[in-house]
């Protein structure tokens, strides 16, 4: 029996390492769909995900809208920010909504059920058997990927409390990811945190993740990811199967989170 359980744990390790191979396979390598493809592709899934309303969801990279800091007028659907209707708890940058299916007998979890994510104007669902080739829910665009990622048209500075990223080693050569993170932290709310989630990191690679975010005045925060509760929030950031989540805070370690 206990040859046969390990036999099972190692089978369910080599599915996530899988599943984490894919999804970090297509964060490094980003091949968008084509706009034809976007053009014709299939409704996001607002069964699995909440559908959040998000007015840029189901439209293309609008370059001819204003800056957050601009007039956008009656006409244009207000930015996310703090100070508006639309509001931002979780945004998840390269997500593609909540990713729950079962393979080889075994849960298989990624993404979020109610986050915003940011991803290219053409992506679609790719990692996931039952949705692939859909729309991606609550999708934030942007006309390309890292160095050409800014948000500044759709999200305001300080707009969101809790900024997610998966396959997150490649951060510190994706410096306007990074830019961006920080400028959409929300540090004012004490839950505010920056979470990337690594499947396997060198204490090298850890080093390099850890400077770049000092250099912006985050700290690698252990005790954030310890002192979460099992409350709705706190669930949905510990769910992700693919990974160990890696917080980053502006708060100091001592600090008592209570999410």
């Amino acid at each position: 029996m206990i040859f046969n359980e390990k036999i099972c744990n190692t089978k369910f390790i080599l599915l996530q390492l899988v599943l984490f191979l894919l999804v970090f396979v297509s964060n490094c390598t980003r091949a968008a769909s084509t706009e034809e493809e976007w053009n014709i592709a299939g409704q996001p899934n607002y069964i699995t995900n909440v559908d959040l309303k998000c007015p840029f969801s189901n439209k293309t990279f609008q370059h001819k809208r204003p800056d957050c800091s601009g007039d956008h007028g009656d006409d244009e659907p207000p930015c996310i920010s703090t100070t508006s209707s639309v509001s931002c708890v979780i945004l998840d940058f390269w997500g593609e909504g909540r990713l729950d299916y079962i393979v080889g007998g075994k849960k298989i979890v990624s993404g979020f059920q109610d986050a915003y994510n940011v991803n290219h104007q053409y992506q679609l669902v790719s990692n996931s058997p039952i949705d692939e080739g859909r729309r991606i829910p609550n999708r934030i665009p942007t006309i390309g990927y890292d160095p050409d990622i800014s948000l500044s048209k759709y999200i305001t500075d300080k707009a969101c409390v809790i900024i997610t990223m998966m396959s997150a080693p490649p951060i510190w050569e994706n410096l306007q990811t990074l830019e961006e993170m920080i400028r959409i932290l929300d540090g004012r709310d004490s839950r505010s945190a920056i979470i990337v989630y690594v499947y396997s990191i060198t204490n090298k690679e850890r080093k390099m993740l850890t400077e770049k975010f000092a250099e912006k005045g985050l700290i690698e925060n252990p005790k954030y990811i310890r002192d979460i509760k099992p409350d709705y929030l706190s669930k949905k950031l510990l769910e992700p199967s693919t990974g160990e989540p890696i917080a980053f805070t502006y708060h100091s370690k001592d600090e008592t989170y209570d999410l």
